[in-house]
């Protein structure tokens, strides 16, 4: 990544959609970056499904989370690294490529490629995509996909601001937020900028770790500390991560949206007719397109409750 005095080398993880014939053809790259105090490894599972499900080729770069003297800058929040980053899909891509022969791609990426990302991640896709808007790969940027991305104002409505007004979509998996943390605030953001909008989809009671699977012992470690930490990710609701996101991505390959859904799930029902608190069943769990009404404290209204008056009724 050329970001730095003497560039930055960030291992990566690629994913092939490889065919019978031991060909790749694919519809386009997707650039899969993990959160902050994240690994690549804790995303295998859900790289190898969009690689799979959608025909794309998905990467999965490693990005330090801290600024460092050696670096300044290049770290996974920092401005440098965002613009070194978009740089990368200008030109030739010769970076890009390079890995992905490294990694055993014969011939070079599609142009056409989409930005995914969680947590802090979440805001690197975003925020870079921006930046891309104001080049001549625009046109190439088919779409953000966020997993309980976490960002505040300005960077982050700036960064939708320049995404709209390219046409560009940038939708949200959302966990159920919770007060005491910066989680939810993104959301929040988004559905207030763009309230009339399909945002994307909240998981009911969902863990921010619910895009978190693989079989590296750091992705298990993960697991244990998301029910440590944050709260357990609920039955199901990897599953449906992993399902609303092949959905849109295919949806935008096929030149599909939220006004005409055919691979992807956008509301209930997926008639295109879109609507706010729209609960969809996903299996074992539900969730509800954005924006989705707070969840409800319920420690908040435990303790000791005194009458204050009733009107009697024979039935009560």
């Amino acid at each position: 990544i050329p970001c730095g005095p003497n560039s930055y080398a960030a291992p990566a993880d690629w994913y092939f959609p490889t065919q019978a014939d031991g060909t790749v053809a694919a519809n386009g790259t997707i650039w899969l970056q993990h959160g902050f105090l994240g690994f690549t490894s804790w995303y295998a599972e859900m790289a190898q499904q969009l690689a799979s499900e959608t025909n794309s080729i998905v990467v999965v770069p490693q990005i330090f989370w801290f600024d460092t003297p050696l670096c300044p800058g290049c770290y996974l929040g920092g401005s440098a690294m965002r613009e070194a980053v978009a740089t990368m899909f200008e030109g030739s891509r010769s970076a890009l490529n390079v890995s992905a022969n490294a990694a055993g791609l014969q011939g070079v990426l599609p142009e056409q490629f989409l930005l995914t990302g969680h947590s802090a991640g979440g805001n690197f896709a975003t925020a870079v995509g921006a930046l891309i808007t104001a080049t001549d790969q625009v046109d190439n940027l088919l779409g953000v996909v966020m997993f309980d991305g976490v960002s505040r104002a300005p960077l982050f409505t700036d960064s939708l601001t320049a995404l709209a007004a390219a046409g560009i979509p940038d939708y949200q998996i959302a966990a159920r937020p919770q007060s005491w943390n910066a989680w939810g605030v993104a959301t929040e953001l988004m559905t207030e900028a763009y309230p009339d909008r399909f945002n994307g989809v909240q998981v009911d009671n969902g863990s921010h770790t619910d895009v978190v699977a693989g079989n590296s012992l750091f992705a298990q470690l993960a697991e244990i500390a998301s029910a440590i930490l944050v709260r357990p990710s609920p039955d199901g609701a990897k599953e449906a991560v992993r399902t609303f996101a092949g959905g849109w991505v295919n949806d935008i390959y096929a030149g599909y949206g939220p006004t005409d859904p055919f691979y992807g799930i956008d509301g209930n029902p997926n008639d295109g007719n879109y609507g706010a608190d729209e609960i969809i069943s996903m299996g074992q769990i539900t969730a509800t397109t954005l924006p989705a009404p707070p969840p409800v404290d319920v420690a908040k209204y435990s303790g000791t409750w005194f009458e204050q008056g009733s009107v009697k009724l024979p039935f009560a």
